[in-house]
């Protein structure tokens, strides 16, 4: 991702920032401020926002790339961020090994762009996918359902974690329940 940033910056003539807002942020209603590292922008763990606006670009996910009744991201831009970017290869540090709580029985954990594809049927339809920081920020989608959210924990990573798949797992069943 650091590399298509700068990337998109020189080919554009435009900062990273600027074609967040212009492209991303404006769209989503969406307040966001990158870190910069040098001339590169740091997009993987470099922006700060409010869980409200994050929400919002969650929202958009969910929404199939539509913000409140405008266009995003492409339904093809939306594949490529929830497809299996790794193409099959080992997979070292990941949040955890799997999702437990995933009634699919998914063996280990994939990646997309910018996001974990921790919940994916048998056919390989990603059904969740998350985004967890290291210290208990639990974003997540959910495209079946058509919910999104953050959990926030604060704990030790590998509990954070485990904590925050069990709420996504009770959201899961309340939500399948009826809201009952």
């Amino acid at each position: 991702m650091q590399v298509a940033g700068r990337i998109a910056e020189l080919v554009s003539g435009k900062s990273w920032q600027a074609l967040f807002d212009e492209k991303i942020g404006g769209p989503c209603r969406m307040r966001a401020v990158y870190s910069f590292n040098g001339p590169n922008p740091l997009i993987a763990g470099g922006v700060r926002t409010t869980a409200r606006d994050y929400l919002n670009f969650l929202e958009m996910i969910v929404n199939g790339g539509t913000f409140e009744g405008t266009s995003v991201l492409s339904a093809e831009a939306l594949t490529q961020m929830i497809k299996d970017q790794t193409r099959g290869a080992e997979i070292i540090a990941t949040p955890y090994p799997a999702n437990p709580f995933s009634e699919y029985g998914n063996t280990g954990l994939r990646y997309g762009i910018g996001n974990w594809l921790d919940v994916v049927d048998n056919s390989g339809n990603v059904i969740e996918s998350s985004s967890p920081g290291m210290f208990g920020t639990h974003p997540w989608q959910d495209s079946k359902h058509k919910a999104a959210g953050i959990i926030f924990t604060r704990t030790k990573p590998k509990e954070s974690q485990a904590t925050s798949l069990k709420i996504r797992q009770m959201i899961r069943d309340i939500i399948e329940a009826g809201g009952k």
